[in-house]
């Protein structure tokens, strides 16, 4: 496309797109009809996880001629000497100056029954080409037209894709500028960034001299695992704005929406380090990646031993100018606040999918005000769901069990409803965990519906496998023959074997609960010494019952006299607070342990 004159290329500039990157990528079936403007710069392919290819580049690209001079027309071919297949590309070309920000020129001809114009750029056409159709083709020949203005080199980039798991990004083939001492056309500029000096960021001031967001909910300063800080200044009408994350990755990303929900319009900015370079990148959120229009050429940034930490000013007002209109955020107004953080592509500034569940505000902060918060990375119905399940098999089933097991004697003269103490308990103690699974159940799958299959597998299935294990306890509970009955024994022993096996299942379910690739990485850690400490001391418990059920078997086996005396001395006396005792003691070890575990997790 030809450029007017110098203002209109800066202009084009500004509104172009810097980075498309993968924030929460969905599973998908791919884009055989072409790619969407959500790759107009990184060229990254949306194709589930699935990574580029680091091979060579099977594919040649060839121009005729390979220097140009401004509006000089150029015939671009892509060619697979191997003869196979081509099914989509993306191509545009870029300044070689700066970082590669502007796209350049326009596209006279191409098969119009393979390509078609992908509009990356507002009110500019036929800068950028993708596939129509997913039809392979072993060539595809270009017109590409220079704009009229110097650019300097001009770098063709390119994706090229063999099949939907097969595709290389990025693929670069530079067109060199002709220099015309004589010539007096405008020459188009690329804006450099300034990095400031970056001193560590001051927590100490937190709700003092500035807000802060800190995560996890108990950590403080450093010492947390990622944190934003921000502060007004009335007298440049600029908000201060600083991030931080303590997690060695690449990157740090801040979002800002109207609602606990990421998507829509929402705005982002982002700081990236890393291979040598960095950028601030200002974008918004469409749903499940984000979209990177206007760099923050003016910022500081650090990297260093794992940690990365990043300081800039933004106005009150900023602007993202989309392909068909003008967004205007204001951030007078109150917001929840998400941070996300990852790696990137090596060599590029092209940010992957973050692995860890991002954090995000307990309530709508006011930018302007200089106030601590706190958040989580999981919805109110996934807290509610830990807490439910911890109560259910931490506490209340080792209960249960402990007493169907080892207390049957317990208050022996005393009876509930015509029935032993020790049976209502264990009744009450089992329909107490049927409801609150059933009520964790729900809240979970009211939140992740039929997506808890990939949110959390292996976890969903085992601990689906408890939760029938469960039900059909409770229900056989209802059919039990009575005492007398000649298969009462049969019972007696399959529920005895459900019950510990269903009890025994629970230490790996929730083992697999905190290995659930999303949780952040010092959540796992936690969370697996809170369960193994919970499955040492269990153990520890059944250790000292068993020993305790030993001697009294063996007392039992004494002669009639002698345990008539045991009887008369001990059961009265010593043996009720033994009872008591013992039964106190593991329930508040048990109920510590269902803290720790909850916790642990709430704390996240």
């Amino acid at each position: 496309m030809a450029f007017g004159d110098q203002k209109n290329l800066n202009k084009t500039f500004y509104i172009n797109i810097l980075f498309i990157l993968q924030l929460l990528i969905y599973a998908g079936e791919g884009y055989p009809n072409g790619a969407p403007t959500s790759v107009c710069d990184n060229l990254l392919p949306i194709h589930d996880s699935i990574l580029p290819q680091t091979s060579d580049v099977p594919y040649t690209i060839q121009l005729e001629p390979d220097q140009f001079k401004p509006g000089d027309k150029i015939k671009v071919s892509i060619v697979d000497p191997r003869w196979k297949s081509l099914k989509g590309l993306v191509i545009g070309a870029y300044m070689k100056s700066g970082r590669l920000l502007s796209v350049v020129g326009q596209f006279l001809q191409f098969p119009t029954d393979k390509l078609k114009p992908l509009k990356c750029t507002a009110g500019q056409m036929n800068n950028t080409l993708t596939h129509s159709n997913d039809i392979s083709v072993h060539n595809v020949s270009l017109l590409w037209e220079a704009p009229h203005v110097k650019t300097g080199d001009v770098i063709f980039r390119v994706t090229l894709l063999e099949n939907f798991q097969t595709f290389w990004t990025d693929v670069r083939r530079t067109l060199r500028a002709i220099e015309d001492l004589n010539e007096t056309k405008p020459t188009a500029q690329e804006v450099t960034d300034t990095v400031l000096s970056m001193p560590p960021i001051d927590f100490e001031s937190c709700g003092d001299s500035k807000g802060c967001f800190l995560y996890p909910r108990y950590c403080s300063g450093s010492g947390c695992l990622a944190a934003f800080t921000y502060s007004y200044h009335s007298n440049t009408s600029e908000f201060l704005f600083e991030l931080m994350s303590q997690t060695e990755q690449n990157y740090i990303s801040l979002g800002f929406s109207k609602d606990l929900i990421m998507g829509g319009n929402d705005e982002t900015f982002t700081c990236v380090s890393g291979y040598n370079t960095s950028a601030v990148q200002h974008g918004y959120n469409p749903g499940h990646y984000n979209i990177f229009k206007n760099p923050i050429t003016e910022y500081g940034i650090r990297s260093q031993d794992g940690t990365l930490e990043c300081r800039f000013s933004i106005p009150v007002n900023t602007s993202i100018q989309d392909i068909e209109a003008s967004t205007v955020y204001s951030h007078f107004n109150e917001t929840f606040v998400q941070l996300a953080w990852g790696s990137v592509m090596p060599n590029r500034l092209v940010i992957l999918k973050h692995e860890d569940m991002p954090p995000q505000s307990d309530v709508p902060i006011n930018l302007r005000e200089r106030s601590s918060h706190r958040g989580s990375a999981f919805p109110f119905l996934v807290r509610s769901h830990c807490v439910l399940m911890t109560v259910s098999w931490v506490l209340l089933c080792g209960m249960a069990m402990a007493i169907s097991r080892y207390f049957k004697d317990f208050l022996p003269d005393v009876k509930v409803a015509g029935t032993k103490v020790w049976f209502q308990l264990h009744r009450g103690l089992a329909l107490t965990i049927v409801i609150l699974t059933t009520a964790g159940l729900i809240c979970v799958f009211a939140h992740y519906g039929s997506r808890i299959r990939q949110a959390a597998v292996p976890h969903s299935y085992v601990g689906l496998a408890v939760v029938t294990a469960a039900y059909v306890q409770m229900l056989s509970g209802l059919f039990r023959p009575s005492l007398d009955h000649p298969a009462r024994w049969v019972f007696n022993w399959c529920h005895r074997l459900l019950g510990l096996s269903i009890h025994v299942l629970t230490a790996p379910t929730i083992y697999l609960a905190f290995k659930i690739h999303y949780f952040p990485r010092d959540l796992k850690s936690l969370g697996i010494i809170s369960v193994s400490c919970w499955v040492a001391i269990q153990l520890v418990w059944v250790l000292v019952f068993e020993i305790v059920s030993y001697y009294k078997r063996k007392q039992q086996a004494l002669d009639s006299e002698t345990q008539a005396m045991l009887t008369n001395v001990d059961s009265q006396t010593s043996s009720p607070k033994l009872h008591w005792l013992l039964l106190t003691l593991y329930v508040i070890s048990m109920l510590v342990c269902c803290l720790a575990i909850a916790f642990t997790f709430l704390s996240y």
